[in-house]
């Protein structure tokens, strides 16, 4: 196991998705989910699947029907979680189709590069 602990960070919008869950889904859920964001730290690679088409760069792991979506920066050792919600297939609200239309509009953009890729978001804190 390494030893390299990465540093995660939380776009606004992913909070504010993260609140909306617990509000929801209730406090076990939000706790879980939150646990499993901070447990990234440590191989998030590994904890994760990479995403295929418009959200090639990013990573994806679960709880249950619930998805964490988020980048890796191999070079700076962070963990960017650009997003957190809910997937369900063919739905307006499903995690992966809010961020492809953030990708769409301009909001969230994803940069592949030589070191890995690099994804930026406007509202990143």
């Amino acid at each position: 196991m390494s030893s390299r602990l990465f540093r995660v960070r939380i776009t606004a919008s992913a909070k504010n998705d993260l609140r909306r869950i617990g509000k929801r889904y209730g406090k076990k859920t939000y706790q879980t989910i939150r646990d499993l964001i901070r447990g990234l730290e440590v191989e998030p690679d590994k904890k994760g699947e990479p995403l295929r088409g418009r959200l090639r760069g990013l990573y994806s792991c679960h709880y249950s029907r619930f998805r964490v979506v988020y980048r890796i920066d191999q070079g700076e050792l962070s963990v960017l979680v650009v997003g957190t919600g809910y997937h369900e297939a063919d739905s307006r609200t499903d995690i992966y189709k809010v961020l492809e239309r953030l990708v769409e509009s301009g909001r969230l953009v994803i940069q592949e590069d030589a070191a890995g890729g690099s994804t930026k978001s406007d509202d990143t804190d």
